[in-house]
């Protein structure tokens, strides 16, 4: 090791995290990941708009091009379930999947109001689940299909443990 020299390891932790950081890389489609990402996202936005209303189908495989190449890849692996579910099922099922999230949305927000000012049990456990509840919300649109996403077993635990604040906080009036 010189004097004035990072260490090997050190150096190459430095590169792996600039490069993670460098956004002009996405923007002028550098990152090749992204980029195919996008290749597949508008590749299945055109798929889509030949059958809208009712979608593709669950579990079929769609065709598209990267630069020159062409893949086939199952729906859930767009990395972005909410186009997924626009794909498979049409507007008729992001319509039914987006009056689930309102519901659940509606919920939270109505027992939020009834408990935030309280600053009890009720208020932090509210506020611990909803926010993973918003978060699945975000995460949704760029992570893998539910199935086979770990994220999963807490969206599930949030919306039960919604459910018992809901019905906890009902019974306490």
């Amino acid at each position: 090791l010189i004097v004035g020299e990072m260490p090997r390891w050190l150096a190459e932790q430095q590169y792996i995290i600039t490069e993670r950081l460098n956004v002009f890389s996405l923007v002028e489609m550098e990152d090749s990941s992204f980029a195919l990402r996008i290749a597949m996202w508008t590749d299945a936005i055109k798929l889509w708009s030949q059958h809208a209303v009712f979608g593709i189908g669950i579990g079929n495989m769609f065709l598209g091009f990267y630069e020159l190449t062409a893949f086939e890849i199952p729906v859930r692996d767009l990395h972005n379930n909410y186009l997924g579910i626009l794909l498979q099922l049409g507007l008729f099922g992001i319509s039914v999947v987006a009056y689930w999230f309102v519901l659940v949305i509606r919920y939270l927000s109505m027992l939020w109001k009834d408990v935030a000012h309280k600053g009890n049990f009720y208020t932090r456990m509210t506020f611990t689940w909803g926010s993973t509840i918003v978060l699945f919300f975000i995460v949704f649109s760029v992570s893998v299909y539910w199935d086979i996403n770990v994220f999963i077993i807490w969206w599930w635990l949030a919306l039960a443990a919604l459910r018992f604040l809901l019905v906890a906080h009902h019974t306490d009036e």
